[in-house]
C-alpha cells in the first residue's frame, strides 16, 4: 500500500517545471488577455515578501541580458541537423528534403528518421 500523503512534494524535475509555469504566468500577466485589474498570482521572495520575476542572465557574470541581445547557437548536444538549421538563420527547410538528404541546390545534411543522433533524457 502507499503511504498517506498530506502535501505534494515535487522532485527536482517538478521544481524545475515550476520555472516554466512561472514564465507562462509572467507572460500572461504582461499581456492581460482577461482584462483583469492585476495579476491573479504574485510570485514573491518568501524571505522579504517582495515580488520576483524571471529574467535572462549571463551565465558567467549574472548580469541581465536584454531581449534584443538574446541569441542562440548550437550547444554541445547539437546534432548536424540542429547545427545546419541554426546556420541557415531565418530560412526554413522542407522537412522531407532534410530527412532524405536531398535538396534543391542547398546543402541539407542527411538525417536518419529514427532520431538516432538525438540523445535521450
Amino acid at each position: 500500500t502507499r503511504p498517506e500523503r498530506f502535501e505534494y512534494q515535487p522532485t527536482g524535475r517538478g521544481r524545475d517545471l515550476g520555472l516554466l509555469m512561472q514564465a507562462m504566468v509572467q507572460i500572461g500577466d504582461q499581456w492581460n488577455l482577461s482584462n483583469l485589474e492585476g495579476p491573479p498570482l504574485d510570485f514573491i521572495d518568501r524571505r522579504t515578501g517582495q515580488g520576483v520575476k524571471l529574467i535572462t542572465v549571463n551565465r558567467e557574470t549574472s548580469e541581465a541580458v536584454e531581449r534584443d541581445h538574446l541569441g542562440v547557437r548550437p550547444g554541445r548536444g547539437a546534432d548536424a541537423l540542429m547545427t545546419w538549421r541554426l546556420s541557415r538563420g531565418s530560412e526554413r527547410a522542407e522537412p522531407s528534403a532534410v530527412r532524405s538528404g536531398q535538396s534543391q541546390g542547398a546543402d541539407y545534411p542527411a538525417v536518419r528518421d529514427d532520431h538516432s543522433s538525438a540523445r535521450s533524457p
